[in-house]
C-alpha cells in the first residue's frame, strides 16, 4: 500500500513477476519468521520471562552493526534513537 502511496507501485509490480526472486522473498520471510518466533518461545520458556524480553529486545543492537558491516549501511540518528527506546521500554517494564 506504501508503494502506492509513494508512486513506486509498478516498480513492485514489476518486481513482483521475477519469480526466483518471489521464491527467495517469501523463504526468507517464512523461515525468518518461523524461527524467529520459535527462538522467542524458546528463550522465553527456558529462562525467566524478563530475560527472554531482553534478549528478544536487544536484535536492533545486534542489527544495526550487522547491517554496518555487511552491508555497508549508514547507520542514521533514527535508528540509533529507536534502538535506545526499544531498551529502554525493555529496561522500564523489568523495573516493574
Amino acid at each position: 500500500m506504501f508503494s502506492l502511496i509513494i508512486g513506486r507501485g509498478k516498480r513492485v509490480a514489476a518486481s513482483a513477476r521475477n519469480a526466483k526472486a518471489m521464491l527467495f522473498v517469501t523463504l526468507g520471510t517464512t523461515i525468518g519468521l518461523i524461527m524467529g518466533t520459535l527462538l522467542a518461545f524458546v528463550s522465553i520458556n527456558n529462562t525467566e520471562v524478563g530475560v527472554g524480553a531482553t534478549l528478544i529486545s536487544l536484535s536492533p543492537l545486534i542489527l544495526l552493526p550487522a547491517s554496518r558491516m555487511i552491508y555497508r549501511e549508514k547507520i542514521t540518528l533514527i535508528g540509533v534513537l529507536g534502538t535506545i527506546v526499544a531498551l529502554v521500554g525493555v529496561a522500564l517494564l523489568m523495573l516493574r
